[in-house]
């Protein structure tokens, strides 16, 4: 969990070892899919609580990866900006 913007946690996600999710916020941009550094997918729910992100992880051998992705509207008829 970060609050440290998109920028900066793509450089984390690239440096760190150990993260299976990124969940970011503070620059204010909203992802319709999850952006991926490496195997690190980094989510962005964008700004004023109008959008949440689900995501599920599934663990292996391999270690953890990401099967589904949403971005869900918390209050009803909210529609993505068109610009």
């Amino acid at each position: 969990l970060s609050h440290l913007g998109l920028r900066t946690d793509q450089s984390l996600a690239a440096d760190a070892q150990r993260i299976d999710l990124l969940l970011g916020g503070h620059s204010h941009d909203t992802l319709d899919q999850p952006r991926f550094v490496g195997r690190v997918p980094i989510v962005h729910a964008g700004p004023y609580g109008r959008f949440a992100s689900i995501s599920e992880l599934r663990r292996d051998h391999e270690g953890a990866r990401l099967e589904h992705f949403e971005l869900a509207p918390l209050i009803a008829g909210v529609k993505r900006d068109a610009g």
